[in-house]
């Protein structure tokens, strides 16, 4: 049966579309600030110096670097470096009395620092401790009269040792079995074991311990030996508390602060003014780093010169090999560019054919469609333009679009799950290229769709490979594995080109192929399992116009073209959706 029909479609909304892009760009462009500005006020709200309120330092009786005054405030060495350091960087703290030691007040919080911490590895379970900017070292005193002379030989003996909690760990771990006996000061160590009173001493060998020990009267006329204990130098930086989620970068604020100190000398006069002398640890420890920065620098440097040379080594050698294997590489010349240009053909076919289905591609139909359109369009212009008959009726000049549609597609993906899909889909496309001639073209179109390409053919023999094309799906039913069989329909949409016989240049192949779309589109509104073709109203090239104002002038020339359509029934069959 046929109908005749004139159809228009609106036109594209591209000043919409173009108002979109712009709200498009412009949103991205302020999420991009606003994660800008976002990442700056993180960085300055992690800032320590605009902490909420202060952080609490604790400080305890600690010589020679922590004393507490008589009035119960902070003094000592450590003190006022940490304390200066702080203010530089406009970190705000307070003074917290903690003679329990750093641990148990670091542990539970009560305060957030600790001025001067030993990094023992045990302690980062619990604590944070930041680069140290402060050493010392650990050494094991004796008289020259003693039979000591290592840890070993202090079993059963005394060992007095500072007490602290960082000196009574490493006392316990380096005398296991001496009779530990802890003094308030170093000093104090050092004048017991003068003395007599103990059979050996654990002092620390820092500048500020050394200062204490230069002219002890006891010690005068004590000739003493001194064993280096294993492992037993020992770095100290700013200790900080876990509760307290800002307080270990406000230790690396400060130890970096401390380090810029070093340098301009401040510390070297904090030094002097308790211990009369400018030398100390904190210099050594970052004069040491921009030493191994150095050296690091230097290593990187030559690892750089050493790789040159292997380098212009391996490239000599490989030029030599070259120049030999120049004339092998001529003898097979012929056979290389035979080998690449089988490969580049290889990629090329990849490149235009679908892998799921092995089908051409669209790539391909833009390759090849321009060929047989310029082909048709010259077999037209053959016959004599006075002699309309002549043109219409040489055979054979038509090229016929049909799209096909597999009905119900999606049913089956999500019934039997996208490979049960998949091998529909590759069985469909065997079926429709076993119903089209040799002389026709497959291509996979997308999704569920494949696109015909007849040429050379005749418009009005067209409704035959579509019935041909609709009955290779109905014939029998499609195995999908596992013993699963389902039945299946297709639609069919299809429209010739040229589309007007008398001006075959008037409409392109574009435009044709959505005329068969538009086709395709009608058999699914008529219920499926149908082909509907779309061909010319009319032989001479006319047009249905439109008001500018219903479409805002963008209607292409297939949307305004009178047509007429001819209904194909697909066969009936019992068909599993």
């Amino acid at each position: 049966m046929e109908t005749h029909s004139k159809e228009t479609k609106p036109a594209s909304g591209t000043v919409a579309h173009f108002c979109r892009d712009w709200r498009v760009q412009i949103s991205a462009w302020l999420l991009i600030c606003l994660s800008l500005a976002g990442g700056w006020m993180l960085i300055r709200l992690r800032d320590p110096a605009r902490a909420s309120r202060p952080f609490r330092i604790g400080f305890q009786q600690s010589p020679p670097y922590q004393y507490v005054a008589a009035n119960g405030t902070p003094a000592g060495p450590a003190v006022e470096i940490v304390a200066e350091a702080a203010r530089r960087r406009h970190i705000p703290f307070e003074w917290i009395l903690s003679p329990e030691g750093p641990e148990p007040n670091l542990k539970s919080g009560k305060v957030d620092l600790w001025p001067l911490l030993a990094d023992l590895p045990e302690r980062h379970k619990f604590l944070y401790i930041s680069h140290p900017w402060l050493t010392n070292s650990f050494w094991l005193a004796t008289l020259e009269t003693s039979d000591i002379s290592t840890p070993k030989d202090t079993v059963g003996r005394s060992v007095l040792h500072l007490n602290v909690s960082a000196t009574n760990r490493l006392a316990q771990a380096y005398f296991p079995g001496a009779r530990l006996v802890p003094q308030p000061t170093n000093i104090a160590a050092m004048e017991g074991l003068c003395s007599g009173k103990a059979d050996a001493a654990m002092i620390g060998g820092s500048n500020a311990d050394a200062a204490g020990l230069r002219d002890l009267p006891v010690c005068r006329g004590a000739h003493l030996k001194f064993y280096p204990l294993p492992n037993g130098i020992v770095n100290y930086g700013i200790g900080a508390s876990f509760q307290r989620p800002d307080a270990s970068r406000a230790a690396d604020a400060i130890r970096e602060e401390i380090g810029t100190m070093s340098r301009d000398g401040t510390v070297s006069a904090v030094y002097f003014r308790w211990f009369k002398d400018p030398s100390n640890d904190t210099s050594v420890i970052y004069y040491l780093t921009e030493a191994q920065q150095r050296n690091l620098y230097l290593l990187v440097g030559l690892c750089a010169l050493t790789l040159l040379l292997v380098l212009f080594g391996w490239q000599t050698f490989r030029l030599r090999d070259a120049r030999s294997a120049a004339d092998r590489l001529n003898s097979n010349l012929k056979e290389a560019s035979a080998e690449l240009a089988a490969a580049n053909l290889e990629l090329k076919e990849a490149s235009l054919t679908d892998p799921l289905t092995r089908l051409h591609n669209r790539r391909f139909f833009q390759v090849m469609i321009e060929a047989e359109v310029t082909q048709s369009l010259r077999q037209y212009s053959e016959p004599s333009q006075d002699n309309f008959e002549m043109r219409v009726n040489f055979p054979n000049r038509d090229i016929v679009f049909y799209i096909v549609d597999i009905d119900h597609f999606k049913n089956v993906n999500d019934i039997y799950g996208h490979p049960r899909g998949d091998v529909l889909l590759i069985e469909a496309a065997q079926r429709i290229n076993a119903a089209m001639r040799k002389s026709d073209t497959l291509i996979r179109w997308g999704g569920e769709e494949f696109l015909v390409v007849s040429f050379p053919t005749e418009r009005g023999k067209a409704e035959t490979l579509a019935q041909r094309i609709m009955s290779s799906f109905s014939e029998r039913s499609f195995n999908l594995g596992d013993s699963i069989h389902i039945h299946k329909t297709c639609s069919v949409g299809w429209a010739p080109f040229p589309w007007f016989v008398r001006e075959p240049t008037a409409l392109d192949y574009d435009e044709v192929l959505k005329l068969a779309d538009r086709a395709l589109y009608m058999a699914k509104e008529s219920g499926r399992n149908c082909a509907v073709g779309l061909i010319p109203a009319s032989v001479e090239a006319e047009y249905n116009p439109a008001p500018a104002e219903a479409t805002n002038g963008r209607l292409s020339e297939s949307d305004r073209v009178a047509v007429q359509s001819i209904h194909t029934a697909g066969p009936a069959v019992e068909v599993s959706n």
